[in-house]
């Protein structure tokens, strides 16, 4: 990782795009996740299942280890994935684009 580069701001399936100060798609993972969500929301997967799921489709922390369920359960509440962001205890709408769409997101 080269200096000035800061991975950790942004969600799983998204890139900090240094160039634009901006954050964008990771078109493979964010498809991931997207279908994470859309397990999750058939109410038939555990937060276990779910990461088994990203296990699977090669989805782990940044350390290369399995993503743990308390991981798992904030990237399900993140409002980050369906355009907004939270910021001082309230939630703002973001500029980026959207992995998830609000009603997926409310189910889950």
């Amino acid at each position: 990782m080269r200096r000035g580069e800061y991975p950790c701001l942004a969600p799983i399936g998204y890139i900090n795009d240094v160039r634009t100060k901006t954050v964008i798609v990771d078109k493979k993972k964010s498809d991931v996740i997207r279908r994470a969500f859309e397990l999750y929301a058939k109410n038939d997967s555990r937060l276990e299942n779910i990461s088994n799921f990203l296990v699977q489709n090669n989805i782990l922390s940044s350390g290369g280890k399995r993503i743990k369920k308390d991981r798992i359960s904030f990237i399900l509440s993140n409002p980050f994935y369906y355009g907004h962001f939270r910021y001082a205890d309230e939630i703002y709408e973001g500029k980026h684009q959207p992995v998830v769409s609000k009603k997926i997101f409310d189910k889950v």
